[in-house]
């Protein structure tokens, strides 16, 4: 992934609104929405920059979902905190892969 944009009016692209859309910039974004172990998800980073993948959230709500762009909306429940945004899907019905956007993202 190559960046993320807050459609928050007024609101940081370092951060995640939750309640309003973001938009997620990259390359073979697309997944298969009906598989719950692929999809959009957002992951909780710690202070030491490490993630727990074992309490991702699913984003389950989509304005758009294209090849090199998906638009979101960031789950009302999101606790505030650290998080990364991570999509996983499988490539030619083989394994999972994974593409994580770097950028640790804030949710105030």
């Amino acid at each position: 992934m190559d960046g993320c944009v807050n459609l928050h009016k007024g609101a940081s692209d370092a951060e995640l609104s939750p309640g309003h859309n973001a938009r997620i910039i990259g390359n073979q974004l697309r997944f298969d929405q009906d598989d719950p172990l692929q999809g959009l998800f957002i992951v909780p980073v710690d202070d030491n920059g490490i993630t727990h993948h074992s309490q991702a959230v699913r984003v389950e709500e989509f304005a758009r979902i294209a090849p090199k762009e998906i638009t979101f909306r960031v789950p009302d429940t999101l606790s505030p905190g650290l998080y990364k945004l991570e999509v996983r899907a499988k490539y030619r019905r083989s394994s999972l892969r994974t593409g994580q956007l770097e950028t640790v993202l804030t949710v105030r």
